[in-house]
């Protein structure tokens, strides 16, 4: 683990009102207490809905997070 920079995964569960339900962390090479603060901001953000036939359908999405400290 590198404490300059490093990668968090999550999987995003988005409702087909575009919020999100769920979030997931896949994998981290941060502190655990990193990785869920990053997971509660996605948690808190508003998406679009994945679409299907023209109407908003529920979705998973994977996320891969980079960062570097300088």
């Amino acid at each position: 683990m590198n404490k300059d920079k490093g990668q968090v995964v999550l999987v995003m569960y988005v409702g087909a009102s575009g919020a999100v339900d769920h979030v997931d962390i896949d994998s981290a090479d941060v502190p655990s207490e990193i990785a869920e603060a990053l997971a509660e901001v996605f948690r808190n953000a508003k998406m679009r809905p994945g679409i299907k036939d023209d109407r908003p359908v529920k979705s998973r999405m994977k996320v891969l997070v980079e960062f570097e400290v300088r």
